[in-house]
């Protein structure tokens, strides 16, 4: 491989590197980025827990 090969490489994989770091940031902030009003049925809680929305978010409360 010449010198240029290895650079173009070098920057390709910097820009891959990249684009999947963006891409799993954006999915991250989408996923803590749920504000409720009232309805938190879609909230991923434990089977002993029950989705509920306390000051503007989906909480997982402990139920008995």
């Amino acid at each position: 491989m010449h010198a240029h090969e290895k650079s173009m490489t070098k920057f390709f994989k910097f820009v891959y590197t990249m684009i999947i770091l963006l891409f799993v940031f954006f999915v991250a902030i989408e996923a803590y980025d749920q504000n409720c009003t009232s309805d938190c049925s879609s909230s991923p809680c434990l089977p002993y827990e029950k989705p509920e929305c306390l000051k503007g978010e989906c909480l997982c409360m402990y139920t008995n």
